[in-house]
Order: C-alpha cells, then structure tokens, then sequence
C-alpha cells in the first residue's frame, strides 16, 4: 500500500526525526536532558527549534552557564559549503545584567558527526526584550536542578 503525505505531514515527521535525533546525541561526555524552550528565525527565515540542556546548566551567583541547541527545519551551510541540520552551543548570562555570551559552538552533520566546532571569548552583550536571546536567558536564570 502507498500512503501518499501532504507537505504539512511530511515536515512533521522529519521534524521529529530531527528532534529525536538531536535529543538523543550529547554536547558532552555526560547525558544530557534537552528541553525545548522556543523557536527562532534566522534573517535568511530559516526556522529552527531552540532547546537548554537542563542537566549541565550550572549556577554561580547571578552568572549560569548552559548548553543551547538548535535544530533547523531545512538544511543549513557553513561558509565552507558543509550541510548541517543541528548546532550546540555553549553559553554564559548574567541573570541580574540580562546579558549573556557564546565561549563554543559545535556543528553537527545530519548523521550526527562534528562538521565544525570552535571557542569564542566575546563580552557579555544586552539580551534585547522579545528574543529567543531573552527568553533562553529567562529560563535558564529561573530553572532549578
């Protein structure tokens, strides 16, 4: 029997093929637990899921460190043409200045290997009112391991 899918469908399903996928594989060394806290849009409208590992979010004073994942809806590219579905990146806020800064990024090929990583040492800079910046800050500043 042929089922045939319309496109809402079938973008669901590799959506959750994605998630799975993504929920499955870890940052670290250490399981992770991801839990979805929003979605953004990039300027070119590529969309994609925005998830906090809440297992390895660590808070010391007003700062937190945490892991941020994104998982996109189409194919990305790196500027070395590389397709990439899915990156990790390792993060820092200051709960009380609502500001906050990227130290890694990790880039994973559909199949889940590493495609590119590299370390950033950036200042903390403002988390604007109405981004996904804010809102991941929002939710790892007030969650609770």
């Amino acid at each position: 029997m042929i089922t045939v899918m319309n496109k809402a469908t079938l973008l669901t399903a590799v959506g959750l093929l994605l998630v799975s996928m993504f929920l499955v594989s870890a940052t670290s060394v250490q399981a992770a637990d991801w839990e979805q806290v929003g979605y953004g849009t990039l300027q070119s409208g590529s969309r994609f899921d925005v998830y906090v590992d809440t297992r390895t979010t660590l808070h010391i004073g007003d700062k937190v460190r945490f892991w941020q994942g994104h998982v996109f809806y189409t194919e990305q590219q790196l500027p070395s043409g590389a397709p990439y579905m899915r990156v990790s990146i390792e993060r820092e806020g200051d709960c009380v200045e609502k500001s906050d800064k990227s130290l890694q990024a990790i880039f994973y090929a559909r199949d889940g290997s590493v495609l590119k990583s590299y370390n950033e040492d950036n200042a903390l800079k403002p988390a604007g009112p109405d981004t996904i910046r804010r809102q991941v800050l929002e939710f790892v500043c007030t969650y609770k391991n």
